[in-house]
């Protein structure tokens, strides 16, 4: 049998003592990210990455009436564009100013207004023209049986869905909605079907035919594009308001970091808002001999010039100069803003012309149609609907028009180019 094995040495135990263990410190920097990374749930190369964020129906409606800047970039080019005097010619003057007081009574300027503003912060809206043709509301408008233009209502884009598309190809309307369905409200309204010939569309901002699918029929809102840069613009004001009505304040605690340590966190924050209370209330606070307090003013060096560029970021992204979006005048040496505003108004007229003319001259031609209306329901043979120049010259400015067109005038009469009663003619004189 062999020899049991011979038990093995026990070593000596360690006397030193254990190591403590780690311990979570309560000042942790977890709360002090800038709002990118992991700590806020947000990726950094969000920021380098263009994309789309469709917001839903609240939240367009939130920024329009609790948001300042963003009401103001919603309302202001609507509100622009249509300020200057509608004109309307049919050839009698007399006439004229009858279709233009119909067009008064059935509100057509507020109407545009309306669909225009909610077109820009929803993404589209509708008129409904209320004509007596004899005909559903499914059908086209017939032209020859228009007794009469009744009103104009404003639909919102929430209440009509597609009933049908056009899905003709040699349409002009291939790829849009040719029915639209009114949605109840809630008010004990039913659904009925719309043609699109009976109503002033304002499509939102144009898209491609996939997404105004997915979109119902509507294109896209213009916070679409300036969500990130107002929630950049409204955070940088917010800060600047948050660094003038404050001031750092810093108290200095024996012990501090054992507390920390041992996660007792509630002895520092009673201990600091107690303190932070009495010097808010009465001016005065109460100290240990071992601690001390200090304040540290806000400085706001750099930041006129940072809220300066975001707000001119903003500007740019609405398509609105900064005087315009401000409602101030322009900072700077010889600075006038002239120029950015006669771009956005020259803007704003090739806007006007290619699209809000246009459901204006629907509207006049309707009205002239009408068997009760201005002209019996005859057509007149030449007439125009157009608006007044956004950009008016100042009298100074009007004084030197005239005065070089009075000098043209004579160099061409005694050029023997026109006669005295062609050049009275063309300036609009009576013979």
């Amino acid at each position: 049998m062999p020899p049991a094995p011979k038990p093995k040495p026990t070593k000596a135990r360690n006397t030193k003592p254990a190591t403590k263990a780690p311990t979570m410190r309560a000042d942790s920097w977890a709360l002090m990210g800038d709002g990118f990374g992991a700590v806020m749930g947000r990726d950094r190369s969000r920021a380098a990455r263009p994309y789309v964020e469709v917001l839903d129906y609240s939240t367009l409606l939130s920024l329009w009436r609790g948001d300042d800047m963003g009401a103001r970039i919603a309302e202001q080019p609507p509100r622009d564009a249509l300020r200057s005097e509608l004109l309307v010619d049919v050839g009698d003057p007399e006439v004229s100013r009858t279709v233009r007081g119909k067009l008064d009574d059935l509100a057509l300027i507020p109407r545009l207004l309306e669909g225009l503003i909610q077109e820009r912060v929803f993404g589209g809206a509708a008129t409904l023209i209320v004509v007596d043709d004899g005909r559903s509301l499914d059908l086209p408008i017939d032209l020859s049986r228009v007794a009469s233009v009744r009103a104009l209502v404003h639909l919102e884009a929430q209440y009509l869905l597609p009933s049908r598309w056009d899905d003709d190809p040699l349409s002009p309307s291939f790829g849009k909605v040719l029915v639209w369905r009114t949605t109840p409200t809630g008010t004990g309204s039913i659904a009925t079907d719309i043609h699109r010939d009976r109503l002033l569309i304002y499509p939102g901002i144009e898209t491609t035919r996939q997404v105004a699918r997915e979109r119902q029929g509507w294109g896209d809102s213009i916070f679409f594009r300036l969500w990130r840069t107002l929630q950049q613009w409204g955070a940088a004001v917010e800060g600047v308001g948050v660094l003038l009505g404050d001031k750092s304040k810093i108290l200095k605690m024996r012990g501090l970091d054992e507390l920390l340590g041992a996660n007792d966190r509630s002895v520092v924050e009673s201990r600091a808002a107690a303190l932070f209370v009495l010097l808010a209330t009465y001016g005065i606070g109460v100290i240990d001999a071992d601690e001390s307090l200090d304040r540290f003013e806000a400085t706001l060096t750099g930041v006129p010039d940072t809220l300066d560029r975001l707000t001119s970021r903003l500007a740019a992204a609405a398509g609105i100069p900064v005087t315009v979006l401000l409602g101030e005048a322009p900072a700077g040496l010889n600075a006038t803003g002239d120029a950015d505003v006669r771009n956005y108004y020259d803007r704003l007229a090739a806007d006007r012309t290619a699209k809000i003319v246009p459901l204006v001259e629907r509207v006049v031609r309707l009205v002239l149609l009408s068997k009760t209306g201005p002209t019996q329901g005859t057509e007149p043979p030449m007439w125009s609907a157009s608006f007044a120049p956004l950009w008016q010259p100042t009298p100074s400015e009007q004084a030197d028009i005239e005065a070089k067109q009075a000098q043209t005038d004579k160099t061409l009469v005694e050029s023997k180019i026109r006669s005295v009663d062609e050049i009275r003619a063309h300036r609009g004189y009576a013979s």
